[in-house]
């Protein structure tokens, strides 16, 4: 026979071992969704250097084909 004390507390207890359970999962998601913005940051931050970085490398190299042309002009 179940000792109805014995399986109420048993119950308890478990429901508490649940709640905490429940309660740290919600910190971690917490904690992940945190995470998740910062590297989102970081990746339109990097998005943004590449970007930056393209547009500089064409730069020199449209001056180079001009300075190129430039001393073709000068030989000739």
């Amino acid at each position: 026979m179940v000792n109805p004390k014995a399986f109420g507390e048993n119950a308890s207890q478990k429901i508490l071992e649940l709640e905490a359970q429940i309660q740290a999962m919600r910190e971690a998601e917490e904690t992940l969704n945190l995470e998740l913005k910062e590297v989102e940051a970081s990746v339109k931050a990097a998005e943004t250097k590449g970007s930056d970085l393209e547009q500089q490398l064409s730069e020199i190299e449209n001056k180079l084909v001009a300075s190129s042309e430039q001393k073709m002009k000068t030989i000739n």
